[in-house]
């Protein structure tokens, strides 16, 4: 857990986090609850000295809140300006530290800290709970503090993947079609690469737009206007959102679009629009997406960015891998030339 001298891993600006008088996660948690401290170990380094005082500290609490990670700055750095790692797992003995405390039996919550992802498979099977905090900044103590105990409830979802490890990557959702990454699920790659081209799973630790919630939400009542658009028109989209939970939240609506018979090899998927809506419990809401055509544009053989006719697929869903709804629609008429007009974001309304 951080103390009082590790307020800078919460940031790489430490001249502002003294500034505003930043207190630590374990000063926070001190001022809501009984707590026992212990270092452990340290961030980098191999010593294990720590060990029996953080088991005797689980041993003698109801639940281990366990903050690991990185940090970046000048010295003694894990990853971030001119830092790259070139492992994904959790530096120095931590990882060993963390296994080392869940054994105790006691329910352990981690925190994550630093600039970047790390691989925590064991982690996902072994711990309660998972707060991937990054660099929080200042008030990170009060911010996480509140997500531990019930006064806020999370509602971030991942703008990244998270592999299972090094050798994953690339693994981003937006793969290339015919990349033959993801899983192997044709027939050619399941006869060249029995399954997939590594020998490992082809799906990511955590996949892109992933998130929890301390409640629950329901899509339905997903509706296409119309299936078939001219390449200069707009894609009407709408599905209504309902927390079946028993607490307010906030749940992030992900319209996704697929493009086949490109001339030119195009993206597995691709985020179109969002949104993030709140919900007290019980409330439903109607979300509706306007997609330009415009935004399916790309460059073609010719150097041209362009909207062509061909099939779209139209997915809405929670996370790039959690769509449950998807529709194919046409694109008609002729491939028009949209050099100057690019858009990049998707109209949203919400009722």
């Amino acid at each position: 857990m951080l103390d009082e001298e590790d307020v800078k891993q919460l940031d790489d600006m430490n001249g502002v986090l003294r500034t505003l008088h930043t207190r630590s996660l374990k000063e926070v948690l001190s001022d809501r609850f009984e707590t026992v401290y212990a270092q452990g170990c340290d961030i980098i380094g191999t010593s294990e000295e720590g060990f029996s005082d953080a088991v005797k500290a689980a041993n003698e609490s109801d639940v281990v809140v366990m903050a690991l990670g990185g940090n970046c700055g000048w010295v003694n750095v894990t990853g971030g300006e001119g830092k790259d790692r070139q492992s994904l797992e959790l530096p120095g003995v931590q990882e060993k530290l963390l296994e080392t405390v869940a054994a105790t039996g006691k329910p352990v919550v981690l925190v994550l800290y630093g600039p970047g992802i790390f691989s925590v498979n064991w982690a996902v099977e072994n711990v309660a709970g998972i707060v991937q905090a990054w660099m929080p900044g200042p008030f990170a103590g009060e911010a996480v503090t509140n997500v531990l105990d019930g006064n806020f409830n999370p509602g971030g979802k991942l703008n990244v993947t998270i592999p299972r490890s090094a050798g994953q990557i690339p693994i981003f959702y937006n793969h290339k079609n015919g990349s033959g990454y993801a899983s192997g699920s044709d027939a050619t790659s399941a006869a060249i690469f029995s399954g997939g081209y590594t020998d490992g799973l082809g799906t990511p630790l955590y996949p892109f737009g992933y998130g929890l919630s301390y409640t629950e939400f329901a899509l339905d009542h997903f509706k296409i206007e119309k299936t078939e658009i001219p390449t200069d028109g707009k894609i009407e989209v709408s599905c209504t959102v309902s927390n079946i939970g028993a607490v307010a939240g906030d749940e992030v609506v992900q319209l996704y679009q697929a493009f086949h018979g490109a001339h030119v090899v195009r993206p597995n998927k691709q985020l179109a629009g969002f949104k993030r809506v709140h919900l007290n419990a019980g409330e439903t809401k109607k979300i509706t997406f306007n997609l330009d055509t415009a935004q399916l544009g790309y460059y073609d053989e010719e150097m041209q960015f362009v909207v062509e006719p061909g099939q779209l697929d139209i997915m809405v869903g929670t996370s790039s891998e959690d769509l449950p709804f998807k529709e194919t629609i046409s694109l008609t008429g002729e491939k028009i030339c949209i050099a100057g007009k690019r858009s990049y974001t998707c109209e949203v309304e919400e009722k």
